[in-house]
């Protein structure tokens, strides 16, 4: 890894499961919703085979059968966060401030922009230092479609930095295929070693800690 890292000029980050812990967080919200609004019980399973995809598309698999009204289901499922407050991985918002101080730095999820926003906020993300957080709303392109990363190739191309200078930092094989296929570097985020490792197939760098990673690109950009 560390003989590209002087070339890198950008991050971009991937946002549920990676820079939060949304798995922990939000089945809690989704099942609850089920089981207090439509006496309906969801298991893990049942939220794990559509989990990863478009925050709307998400909610319709889920609860079309209980539920036509999708904009009843979504606010629903708003009124309960409060119970289930997001968390960040430790070190991720450290590890965000410092490598703003350096680099161009993104978040890139198909969440709704209306959760990401209030939750980055309340989480203390360097919002403000950020170049973008695109969300599901931005593009109709979702992962593993390297198109999703269009707007922020846009946005990138404005700064003078290309593909190649752009590392992508993902929990999932899906943000590796969309970020390979973009032309960006890659590296994957399996948090304190505690899951299986999506990416043992692929010849990727991993990383545990996201302030490893911050560090590691401190050092190489000084």
């Amino acid at each position: 890894m560390h003989q590209s890292l002087p070339q890198i000029r950008a991050f971009a980050f991937d946002y549920d499961d990676t820079l939060v812990q949304t798995r922990e967080c939000r089945f809690g919200a989704i099942k609850e919703l089920a089981l207090r609004f439509y006496s309906h019980s969801l298991t893990d399973t049942d939220i794990e085979y559509h989990w990863g995809k478009p925050f709307e598309t998400l909610f319709r698999e889920l609860f079309s059968s209980l539920d036509q009204d999708h904009t009843r289901v979504v606010e629903r499922y708003i009124s309960l966060r409060g119970e289930f407050p997001i968390t960040a991985h430790p070190g991720a918002v450290e590890a965000l401030h410092s490598l703003c101080s350096n680099f161009a730095v993104s978040i890139v999820t198909s969440a709704s922009r209306s959760v990401v926003l209030q939750d980055v906020e309340a989480l203390g993300f360097p919002v403000d230092r950020m170049i973008a957080i695109q969300c599901a709303e931005d593009t109709e392109h979702h992962k593993p479609d390297p198109l999703v990363f269009t707007p922020l190739k846009e946005k990138l191309a404005k700064r003078g930095i290309t593909p190649e200078q752009v590392m992508y930092i993902g929990d999932s094989t899906s943000d590796y295929f969309a970020a390979r296929d973009a032309g960006f570097a890659f590296t994957g985020f399996n948090p304190f070693n505690s899951r299986i490792n999506a990416f043992s197939q692929f010849q990727v760098p991993i990383v545990s800690d996201l302030r490893l990673l911050a560090l590691d690109h401190k050092m190489a950009k000084n």
